[in-house]
C-alpha cells in the first residue's frame, strides 16, 4: 500500500515529469489513489486542467517500470 504523506521516491519522481510536460507550470498538483491506481491532476490558473493515470499499484509490481501514460488534456 502507498502512504499518500510519504510516498516513494519513484512517484515522486514521476510527478515530476509529468508536470513537465505542461507549456505553462501548473498552480497546482494533487495526486491520489483510487481503484488500484495513481492519479494525477493539474490545474492552471487559465482552467487548463489535465490528468495522467500512473497504473496499477501493486506491492509486488516493480513501479518504475510502469511507463507514464498519454496526459488527458480534456476536463473530467
Amino acid at each position: 500500500m502507498i502512504d499518500i504523506d510519504n510516498p516513494p521516491k519513484e512517484i515522486i519522481n514521476w510527478i515530476k515529469r509529468v508536470k513537465r510536460c505542461f507549456t505553462e507550470q501548473p498552480d497546482g498538483v494533487w495526486f491520489y489513489v483510487a481503484d488500484s491506481r495513481i492519479y494525477i491532476m493539474a490545474c492552471n490558473e487559465n482552467g487548463g486542467r489535465a490528468m495522467a493515470k500512473y497504473g496499477e499499484v501493486d506491492p509486488d509490481y516493480e513501479i518504475d517500470s510502469i511507463p507514464i501514460q498519454d496526459i488527458d488534456g480534456g476536463g473530467w
